[in-house]
């Protein structure tokens, strides 16, 4: 998480999701197309496809997953919310209406397999607790989840 700007009109903040991540897999997934294809040059043709083509489904699949960029726009002068989101292959823009009933909360999952707890910074649009938006959708600890609300709901307080 980056803190872009942070005045009175607008307050802008970046977050790229583990990059490092997407590309190490992307590497691995070339390294068993490697393996595969050198298989299926020197023996059999199907055992290196068998081999080679899920890694590079996985490969593209994790890098989708992985590499995003997601930008956090509040804007004070139109009392908006935008939300700016690009992944490997595209991009998404959505733009909420602030109200006065506005605020930032963490939401805590407990992920039994792990036996943790998950912290999301989440931004509630209004009395209605159904209408939400997961601002960082990256793993975050409750200390940068905490973090992220306090900033939001102390720009919202302006």
């Amino acid at each position: 998480m980056k803190i872009i700007q942070n005045s009175p009109e607008r307050l802008v903040i970046a977050e790229d999701v583990t990059q490092a991540l997407g590309i190490t897999t992307i590497c691995i997934a070339l390294l068993f197309v490697a393996v595969g294809g050198s298989i299926a040059a020197d023996q059999d043709s199907i055992v290196g496809f068998v081999m080679g083509a899920p890694f590079v489904l996985l490969g593209f699949g994790y890098a989708y997953g992985w590499i995003r960029r997601t930008r956090l726009v509040f804007d004070g002068s139109s009392r908006t919310f935008e939300l700016h989101v690009r992944h490997l292959f595209g991009a998404r823009r959505t733009i909420y209406p602030l109200t006065t009933s506005t605020r930032a909360e963490v939401q805590v999952t407990h992920l039994a397999e792990q036996g943790s707890d998950a912290h999301t910074p989440v931004l509630l649009l209004g009395d209605d607790t159904d209408s939400e938006v997961i601002l960082l959708t990256g793993p975050h600890p409750d200390s940068a989840a905490k973090e992220i609300v306090s900033l939001v709901n102390g720009w919202l307080q302006r």
